[in-house]
Order: structure tokens, then sequence, then C-alpha cells
């Protein structure tokens, strides 16, 4: 749908190799099949040139909290909570993907702590996808019952790496949506509607907060 421009059918956005079909001079794209030094590209108004320099990036939520200081005027957050999964399962199996997918959480989790030492963070599991007929709309490669197993199996290996007494320790807690947004809350194949499936999730997410609020932990 994104690369159609949020519509469900039509002509992409996009060509099959992810780059945009009609550029504008100065847009930019990153392309990992380019060797290193050319992968950042940028349309000159008649084709893509590599960027130069080339752009550094990094992983960093110090960097993240000074650029959106301003949205923090009430004060820096007494918690962090992470509900990541959903896009990265939906497109590959869970046994492939977790081994990869931990290590990039655990460096955006360093990240945090280089931030605030002890501040609570709180990984959330993803909740279950919309019912089949969801799915048939959007054109999914995977099945609604195929997602959710994934998500299941997603759950269980979030809950055996960080749902331990070392990690409440230095205040690492993993708690998870699955199953919690019923089929009428929502708003498509993977989306929870707002508000009533927001409203859904959101004990869940309070208990936890309760739980480090009366700890002293928060």
């Amino acid at each position: 749908m994104i690369a159609r421009g949020w519509k469900t059918t039509g002509a992409f956005d996009f060509d099959q190799n992810g780059y945009p079909t009609t550029p504008k001079r100065g847009d930019v794209v990153a392309d990992p099949l380019q060797p290193p030094g050319a992968q950042w590209r940028f349309f000159d108004g008649a084709m893509w040139a590599p960027m130069t320099p080339q752009p550094n990036t990094e992983v960093s939520f110090p960097k993240y909290m000074k650029r959106y200081a301003s949205a923090f005027s009430a004060g820096a957050p007494t918690s962090i909570s992470i509900m990541l999964g959903t896009v990265d399962f939906l497109s590959t199996p869970t046994e492939q993907l977790w081994p990869a997918f931990k290590e990039r959480l655990d460096k955006l989790i360093g990240s945090i702590r280089s931030w605030n030492a002890t501040v609570p963070i709180i990984l959330i599991g993803s909740p279950s996808g919309g019912p089949q007929n969801f799915w048939s709309e959007t054109d999914q490669a995977i099945t609604a019952a195929e997602f959710n197993r994934r998500i299941a199996e997603y759950t269980d290996h979030l809950y055996a790496a960080y749902d331990t007494q070392e990690n409440h320790d230095r205040n690492l807690y993993a708690i998870s949506f699955l199953g919690v947004v019923s089929d009428n809350n929502m708003a498509d194949y993977v989306h929870p509607k707002m508000p009533d499936g927001h409203a859904q999730m959101a004990p869940w997410l309070a208990g936890i907060l309760a739980h480090l609020i009366s700890g002293g932990a928060v």
C-alpha cells in the first residue's frame, strides 16, 4: 500500500528495484545492492548519482532526544516502551529472522542506556493480526493464521530472551499485546483502530507502569 501511495490497487510509485518511478531533483535513496561508497544516491535531474560524501548513519538515542527536545518540555521520559516485530515478521519467518532481529534490538537498548543507564525500558510484543478477509484485501503473501503463528513465536522468543530476573534488575521488561485486540477493533490487517483498539492494549502497558511506579522505578 505504501508503494502505491497508500492505495490497495493501482500503479506502484516505485519500480522493482525500489526507486521512485517519477523522481524529482534532489530525491535520495539508499540502495544496499550498490557497492560501499555508492549506496546513498540522489537524483540529479537525469540520473541517480552517488552522494559525495556518503552520509554517515547510526542508531543514537541521545541524538534523538537532542533533536526532539522540544517534545519533552515537561521533562525527559520516565520510561520508554518499544513495540516492534509486526513488519519484520510479516516479511520473514521468525526462526530465520530472530537472531538478527535480537542483535538490532540489543543495539537499540544499548543506545537508550547510553542516554540513561537506569530508565525503565519496556519491550512489547505485537498484537495479533486482523481477520483473514483483511489480509485478502491487501494481497499479502501470507495468511492471517501464518502471521499470528509468527507473532506467537516472536513473543516466545521475546520472553525467553528478556523476561528474566537479570533484566528486571536492570529495569528491562517484556510484555505482549498478543491476542488483546479483538477482530472488530482492527483497522486493517495489522493496525488496531483508534481509539477502541488502542484502549484494549492500554491496560497491559498501564499494568507494567503501575508495577514500576509502586516499586519506585518510575
